[in-house]
């Protein structure tokens, strides 16, 4: 049960980034996924993969959020995101 809550919080935090305008990269990376084949919901879910990894290491690292560093996470994401058959 603990782990639906924390998914459905952390996909919020998903939606928040896609419609934030200060962040268009994420919108980007959502769309491109999306071309690829995937459907939103798939997108959104990758997208939460880089949103966990990035918490994880500031957490970890007791670093402070790194714009640049996160945007270089999901260009690497959709690079590495294979066309859906």
């Amino acid at each position: 049960m603990a782990n639906l809550r924390l998914k459905k919080l952390i996909l919020q935090v998903v939606d928040n980034q896609i419609n934030d305008s200060s962040i268009p990269f994420v919108r980007e990376a959502y769309e491109k996924i999306q071309i690829k084949g995937y459907s939103k919901s798939e997108a959104r879910e990758m997208i939460a993969t880089a949103v966990v990894e990035d918490i994880y290491i500031i957490m970890k690292e007791n670093k402070k959020f790194d714009k640049r560093e996160y945007a270089e996470k999901i260009e690497r994401l959709v690079e590495n995101c294979k066309k859906k058959k």
